[in-house]
């Protein structure tokens, strides 16, 4: 698994078009709301992006265009090329050759009904739940937000395959399987209307 988490960062990397050295751990990403109209939208770059995760997430290790870490057990990976005006999120969750056909129907029904902002996708021989948005739109509470959501899917797959913020899916039932409180409520209400309901709660499942 680590062998292909690597070969997936390097090629994505590659495809960012950036240079991607060893580190020992990886990192997650991104909820795509638009922020309502009275609020001031600040333009996301590399250096908000880092000031952003050195302080919520608190573990990561950082190079250029990239940050890893870990929640709850999962390794995280968050990418970003501000000359493409992308970033993206992933978090592996196991052997794309090792999935039954029950799960890859689970999967793709999750991807509709109960993942929300984020997604599961199989690349480079591995399952891996994933959040991919544009660099300058990106809101800090949608990058906690989906930081969240991506965890969640790994977490809950083969249970619930949830992101753990929402569900639709008319006349479907959830399973009692709880998503991962991760982030800080104080963090992702910073910049919402008082009138809005924070997302998630603690911060203190962050090893």
């Amino acid at each position: 698994m680590k062998r292909k988490l690597g070969m997936l960062l390097l090629g994505l990397t590659m495809t960012f078009g950036m240079v991607v050295g060893d580190h020992h751990r990886t990192l997650s990403s991104a909820q795509a709301q638009s922020a309502p109209a009275e609020l001031e939208l600040q333009p996301m770059n590399i250096n908000r992006l880092d000031a952003i995760l050195q302080e919520q997430v608190g573990n990561v290790a950082a190079q250029p265009g990239q940050w890893r870490f870990s929640l709850n057990g999962i390794s995280l990976v968050v990418l970003a090329d501000p000359n493409a005006n992308r970033m993206r999120i992933f978090a592996p969750v196991t052997n794309a050759a090792e999935l039954t056909a029950e799960q890859m129907q689970r999967m793709m029904l999750a991807n509709f009904h109960t993942t929300l902002d984020a997604r599961y996708a199989i690349a480079d021989g591995l399952v891996v739940s994933t959040f991919i948005h544009p660099l300058s739109s990106l809101q800090e509470r949608d990058l906690l937000s989906a930081i969240n959501q991506v965890s969640s899917l790994a977490v809950t797959f083969g249970s619930s395959y949830t992101s753990g913020e929402m569900i639709f899916a008319p006349g479907g039932n959830r399973e009692n399987t709880p998503a991962p409180e991760i982030l800080s409520q104080e963090a992702l209400s910073a910049d919402l209307p008082r009138s809005a309901s924070p997302l998630i709660s603690k911060k203190s499942f962050i090893r």
